[in-house]
């Protein structure tokens, strides 16, 4: 179980570094840009709009309040690019969502180079602008990598290490007794697998990537202006083109009503199988190998109804030690909630590297398939058995 969490949060560790200095990074410099408003810390600007309200001085209730409403409309607006593009058929959704926020900080940096000090309306502008991006970016990061990545405010953060280091404290408490010396090496060879090490490390990646962003963008500004915002601009761009270069593949449902022509070539009628067998498949879409979504938040995206899911990886998808670990994650909670997962692996490399990976372990020599014929067969199985222990 440690090793399956720590690929997870190693990835998001990584993500959450990539993005959190962006978020310090444009927050120290709309503080100083449009006058000690933060654009990304509503925080902060929901106490100030508390006291605004308490004195009754309605200016700073509307200075106030209005970034945290453009905060809100970009997390919103991200959902929409998402959810609703995910729907449409737009496939790199991440990266649209991405590419909206650079546009964002784009037009913000030219509107602060034309209006250096904006007042009113503009000033208003910047706001809106930077505020919107800084909820964009926040709420597509919190998508890809769940609720524990925050990458534009830092206050979660913090509370959350406060509580990871007392669990971290009563664990080394708890461990045998022995010499000092003993006690420690052994706690020191544990820890890197231990979970709140691993959120610990997490979490302090995200701040102190948060406080360098910040102190970059004040001392760059000093020094460039508001061309400073080239170098996050740039790095969007960056993570852009990479999502583009190698795209994400497509986690895709097998519609029972529907004629499936991949699995009618190995002689299956989806029509046939039973309604408590989910069929899903991981497959590219063009030329290009793909690398494989989150397969430790798998088990979100599999409806309830399905009591044995059939996950069909195409040969032309890329999986790594984190999608390994991820889908080990996804089966033991799939496991909890009385379902199970069949896997159909039809690269043959592929598939012995499972085979003799914890994943291996976890799926059993039943459950993991060299073709479809065989999973269907193994997915039938396990519903007709789930399906007598329900009748007992």
């Amino acid at each position: 179980m440690f090793a399956a969490s720590a690929y997870t949060l190693r990835r998001k560790a990584r993500l959450a570094v990539s993005l959190a200095w962006i978020g310090g990074f444009v927050d120290a410099v709309g503080f100083v840009v449009v006058f000690k408003i933060f654009t990304s810390h509503m925080t902060g600007n929901t106490a100030l709009l508390g006291a605004g309200l308490g004195h009754g001085d309605w200016s700073s209730v509307g200075r106030l309040g209005f970034p945290i409403a453009m905060f809100f409309a970009g997390a919103f607006l991200s959902g929409l690019l998402t959810v609703g593009g995910g729907r449409i058929g737009i496939k790199s959704t991440y990266a649209l969502a991405l590419s909206f926020e650079v546009v964002l900080l784009s037009v913000f940096g030219v509107l602060a180079w034309e209006t250096p000090h904006a007042e009113g309306w503009q000033q208003s502008l910047l706001v809106a602008i930077a505020a919107v991006a800084m909820g964009l970016q926040n709420a597509t990061i919190t998508q890809i990598a769940g609720a524990v990545v925050r990458t534009t405010h830092v206050t979660g953060v913090i509370t959350d290490l406060g509580l990871e280091s007392v669990q971290l404290l009563y664990w080394l408490r708890d461990q045998p007794k022995g010499k000092p010396w003993e006690r420690f090496w052994r706690a020191f060879r544990l820890s890197s697998r231990h979970p709140s090490v691993q959120r610990l490390v997490l979490l302090l990646s995200i701040w102190l990537s948060f406080l360098v962003g910040a102190g970059l963008g004040v001392s760059t500004y000093d020094r460039f202006g508001i061309l400073c915002l080239a170098g996050p601009i740039g790095f969007l761009g960056f993570l852009i083109v990479l999502d583009v270069v190698q795209p994400i593949a497509n986690l895709q449902h097998v519609d029972h009503k529907q004629e499936d022509q991949e699995l009618t070539r190995f002689g299956i009628d989806v029509g046939l199988l039973p309604p408590g067998v989910g069929v899903y498949r991981i497959r590219s879409e063009g030329q290009r190998r793909s690398r494989a979504p989150d397969l430790g938040r798998l088990a979100e995206r599999i409806g309830a109804q399905s009591q044995v899911v059939m996950l069909i990886l195409a040969e032309d998808v890329d999986l790594d030690d984190n999608n390994l670990m991820g889908l080990v994650s996804s089966i033991k909670v799939l496991r909890d909630r009385s379902a199970d997962l069949v896997l159909c692996v039809t690269n043959s490399k592929l598939f012995l590297r499972i085979r003799d990976h914890a994943l291996g372990d976890e799926l059993g020599g039943t459950n993991l398939c060299p073709d479809p014929e065989f999973a269907v067969a193994r997915a039938i199985e396990i519903a007709t058995d789930l399906a007598e222990v329900a009748e007992a």
